[in-house]
């Protein structure tokens, strides 16, 4: 073989590869579920409570175009894990909600001994969508936490379960969330985006559960994420993570939002271990956000576009 020729064959193994990924990402990816496995560290975890798990998801954006196969596959996943609670934080919905209807079934096998627990996304108050999205979880068993807590049964009252209602659209109010609250007892707070956690920090909560970010959906080599919905870019996007003391887990989402692609950043449901003791997490990542440079990518499109020949 020439050396012409092997450039040749790498040239086309090459575009053969990109072609192949770029299909994969737009077409499977986003449908290529994971589970994750983090093990959180909480100094003051009582003993006896070492080692309880929690499923966490969110994100699952009902739509038209989301195969509801997928949607119960998902569930499904969830409803398998040997986990002694469940939450889901946000963003059932992301059109009619008669397109829960065909899901009632998958949403009330998931069980779990402590229960199964809910907030609301942004999402979910976007075109009146609140009370059908509430309706539905609570008849398939959920219970809808809107800034309130209460203590996790068998626990004795040394942990609570804290939910804060949806931040995005403004309907978080951590006085009400936390009221009546024992200094002493652990806090394990469910919120839709990790954009509270200074103001969780600042109120002795240990753990916050969100999600939102869909981890930035599209992650380039590199770079990372180039698009994260957050005031901190993507420093928070996706992972466990450590403020002034309160852990954080931020997932990835199951569903996604416009464009709905997915690119090295798969979908996932979360299990999560908690553990009595301490060791060092990541603090978060750079807190880039490159935002304003897509929104003007896209304004100078509009405008080229808008140009006459």
């Amino acid at each position: 073989m020439t050396r012409r020729q092997f450039l040749q064959l790498g040239a086309g193994l090459a575009g053969a590869y990109v072609a192949g990924r770029v299909t994969y990402c737009a077409a499977w990816e986003k449908y290529d579920l994971r589970l994750t496995q983090w093990t959180v560290p909480l100094p003051r975890l009582p003993e006896d409570l070492h080692g309880l798990r929690l499923a966490h998801f969110s994100d699952l954006h009902i739509h038209p175009n989301l195969p509801s196969e997928y949607v119960d596959s998902a569930l499904r996943t969830v409803a398998d894990l040997d986990t002694d609670l469940v939450v889901f934080t946000g963003d059932l919905l992301s059109t009619k909600a008669t397109f829960l209807r065909p899901h009632r079934t998958a949403f009330a096998a998931v069980q779990a001994p402590r229960g199964k627990y809910a907030v609301l996304g942004n999402h979910d108050y976007y075109y009146r969508r609140t009370g059908p999205v509430v309706d539905f979880l609570q008849e398939t068993g959920w219970q809808v936490l809107r800034n309130e807590n209460f203590f996790l049964p068998g626990t004795a009252g040394r942990l609570c379960v804290i939910g804060l209602d949806d931040p995005v659209t403004g309907r978080d109010d951590f006085s009400q969330a936390l009221r009546d609250l024992p200094e002493q007892t652990v806090r394990v707070m469910l919120a839709h985006t990790p954009d509270i956690i200074e103001t969780a920090a600042g109120n002795q909560v240990d753990l916050v559960l969100a999600g939102h970010t869909h981890g930035g959906q599209v992650v380039l080599p590199f770079l990372g994420p180039p698009a994260v919905p957050s005031e901190y870019g993507a420093k928070y996007a996706w992972g466990l993570f450590n403020c002034r003391g309160t852990r954080l887990v931020v997932t990835r989402g199951v569903g996604t939002v416009l464009p709905n692609v997915r690119f090295n950043c798969p979908p996932e449901v979360v299990l999560l271990t908690l553990a009595r003791g301490d060791w060092p997490l990541s603090p978060g990542g750079p807190a880039r956000d490159l935002r304003p440079y897509v929104r003007r990518a896209r304004s100078l499109l509009r405008r080229l576009r808008r140009r006459p020949p």
